[in-house]
């Protein structure tokens, strides 16, 4: 009897729970995005749409009753460490070295025991590799074309393309076969990062992320000047105020398991510059404005410090540091080189940094390099980004189409 009492009293608790947490679904404001997930969540707005007769409306109430429940981030975020510490527990007890291990469906690999992440190692493939090839001859007739401006190529290597973990891991990795296909293929004077131990991993680059740390952006800007024949500026100061807090875009696609990297910043001897982005002038100190940057000031759980470092004047933007008896720059590159493009532009008189796909994407066109070229009286043409930018294509666009280097129609 006493026994049955408890059961209704406990019937009629969780039921009340239950409604509750679904009458607060609709009452407080919804999550629209999972940054743990890295991922789009349901809304009470989006029921709206759904059609209750074709079972539409049924479906999203449950993926909504599933997305918004009460608490969600810290159950999500608990279960995700859980399963990481438990299902990897061996591997914490034994030396990995260079052994990689997938981290989920993340598309990213941890590098042994360490808290160093990269994207998983790439598979060789005859058409991608072909691409590099064409993409090589492009430049190769772009120089031919333009044989008063000096062309180079600096290709930047992430650690997913070095053939680094091949022998520990039992494989054979493409990324080293699309390098070398480039270096043989190109004709102008080329250059790429030699990444060539662990130590190099350690040195170079984010634990968490997939740019470049300080002194690696320091060795890209040191590489490139060395191949163009100039000399480099070095480092006067190192800013690391901002501390453990750095998850990079590795981290983001984990769900943020593992801790968090070190950001720094260096500082060079830079006189004052503008940047003129969409018509507009924007003058600059030369000084490092990261230097006064307040962590305490950002309301983000999870601050992405790379974009709050480094200007970003994207698609194109050109650095006028007014120095008449210099020479004028292109420099065709990614997201790198934002890191370094404020530092290489001080020894230029012009220096202009075009983005290609972002450039494709916003202008529904190809950028015209010869056209642009003549213009603006260019004297040196650096093609800068890595080596997805000559060969990929997925849901995001075609890299290999938008970066074109031949004169092309409108898309």
């Amino acid at each position: 009897m006493n026994d049955n009492k408890y059961n209704k009293i406990f019937s009629v608790f969780v039921v009340s729970i239950l409604t509750i947490v679904g009458i607060l679904i609709f009452v407080l404001p919804n999550e629209e995005i999972s940054a743990i997930e890295n991922r789009k969540l349901s809304m009470v707005a989006s029921l709206g749409k759904k059609s209750y007769i074709e079972g539409e409306f049924q479906s999203q109430l449950e993926n909504v009753l599933s997305d918004q429940f009460l608490g969600r981030y810290n159950f999500v975020k608990m279960k995700k460490k859980l399963d990481y510490e438990f299902l990897n527990l061996a591997y914490f007890n034994s030396d990995l070295d260079l052994v990689l291990r997938p981290l989920g469906e993340s598309g990213v690999s941890q590098i042994g025991n360490s808290k160093y992440m990269m994207d998983n190692l790439l598979i060789y493939d005859d058409i991608s590799n072909q691409r590099i090839i064409d993409k090589a001859n492009q430049i190769n007739r772009f120089q031919k074309r333009n044989s008063n401006v000096e062309v180079y190529v600096y290709l930047p290597v992430n650690l997913h393309e070095t053939g680094l973990f091949d022998e520990a891991n039992g494989i054979d990795s493409a990324g080293k076969y699309y390098t070398k296909t480039l270096e043989d293929f190109i004709e102008v004077p080329y250059k790429n990062l030699v990444v060539q131990s662990e130590n190099d991993i350690y040195e170079y680059f984010q634990s968490s992320d997939h740019h470049l740390n300080n002194k690696g952006l320091d060795k890209m800007y040191h590489d490139i000047m060395e191949l163009i024949g100039e000399e480099a500026k070095e480092p006067i100061s190192e800013d690391c105020h901002v501390g453990m807090n750095f998850y990079g875009t590795y981290s983001s696609r984990t769900g943020y398991i593992l801790e968090p990297d070190q950001f720094c910043k260096y500082s060079y001897d830079i006189e004052p510059y503008s940047v003129i982005y969409n018509n507009e002038i924007i003058s600059k100190s030369g000084k490092n404005d990261f230097e006064k940057f307040n962590v305490n000031d950002i309301k983000e759980e999870y601050p992405y410090f790379y974009n709050y470092a480094y200007d970003s004047y994207e698609p194109l933007a050109m650095y006028d540091f007014n120095q008449e008896n210099k020479k004028n720059v292109l420099l065709v590159g990614d997201s790198l080189s934002r890191g370094f493009i404020e530092t290489f532009a001080s020894s230029f008189n012009k220096t202009f940094r075009l983005v290609p796909y972002d450039y494709t994407m916003q202008n529904n066109e190809y950028f015209d390099y010869d056209k642009f070229v003549e213009e603006n009286d260019i004297d040196i043409v650096i093609f800068c980004y890595g080596l997805v930018n000559y060969y990929y294509q997925d849901e995001w666009g075609d890299r290999w189409l938008q970066t074109t280097i031949e004169e092309s129609p409108i898309k």
